[in-house]
């Protein structure tokens, strides 16, 4: 299955709303509720002003993604399952991925080697989950973390703003360790039901994309399907591509991924 003219319409919607946030709503917004925004220097300008444009996003997605797993029908155990929701939830990551790579290229103070790498992975996952109407599960519940990306947005613009101190830093605090938890530990063990769909045939109709990333899920886990009957050519290239995939992701992770967020967490590593 192929995009429609609805899906098409949410990712360009997307990305010049988000452009369009972040140049004409995120800096009126940061003067009016912070003057010394003007005083600023031009690279945390920028950087406030995209902080607001991916608040702003991780709120909408978060939130409708929310929607998606408490009050409407996204089946856990179906790999091959159309949600209009997780489809044009994709779609709206895809649009804000490219409009923040193109800000990234045009500003050198938010030009990030990291989040060029994390972009792209996430272009990449979304084309594969709302192209095709697959594994709406479980690419619902990567969308659901992103309802904390609000409250680290904030955070970031109140350090801009020079609010470390206020009650407001304070309570956003509180809040992002409690829907970080919420989002993004305690929906860990959800993961573990994709177990079941490895190595079956429903797997092998989802696309090579959707394969891949349901593999580099679940390595950690403990497979208890059969292996696939019926192998054929093309899923030999299929498991290959796979092995290739999950390979590079690693070496990535290691080369780009880990020493700067071992740096940020631990100062003391250099």
């Amino acid at each position: 299955m192929a995009y429609s003219v609805q899906h098409v319409q949410t990712i360009l919607g997307s990305f010049f709303f988000h452009l369009a946030v972040f140049k004409w709503f995120a800096a009126p917004v940061l003067r009016r509720l912070w003057p010394v925004f003007a005083a600023l220097p031009a690279d945390k300008q920028v950087s406030s002003q995209n902080y607001v444009m991916s608040l702003i996003h991780g709120a909408v997605v978060g939130g409708l993604s929310w929607y998606a797993f408490l009050f409407s029908y996204v089946p856990q155990d179906k790999l091959l399952y159309d949600s209009p929701n997780v489809r044009h939830g994709a779609c709206i990551v895809m649009g804000h991925a490219a409009a923040d790579l193109l800000l990234i290229a045009w500003y050198f103070s938010l030009r990030s080697r990291e989040m060029v790498v994390h972009h792209v992975c996430a272009l990449w996952v979304t084309y594969c989950g709302s192209v095709d109407p697959a594994a709406a599960y479980y690419g619902n519940l990567s969308l659901m973390t992103e309802l904390s990306s609000p409250f680290l947005n904030l955070r970031h613009i109140l350090h801009n703003m020079g609010q470390k101190t206020s009650l407001l830093y304070k309570v956003n605090g509180v809040a992002l360790l409690v829907v970080f938890f919420l989002c993004r530990i305690l929906t860990i063990p959800l993961w573990f039901s994709l177990r079941k769909h490895l190595g079956t045939d429903e797997l092998y109709e989802v696309g090579i994309g959707l394969q891949t990333i349901a593999s580099c899920s679940a390595t950690s886990q403990t497979s208890a399907a059969q292996p696939h009957s019926n192998t054929t050519h093309h899923d030999n290239v299929q498991h290959i591509l796979t092995i290739l995939g999950s390979f590079f992701f690693h070496l990535a992770v290691f080369k780009w991924f880990a020493a700067p967020v071992l740096r940020r967490l631990w100062p003391v590593i250099r």
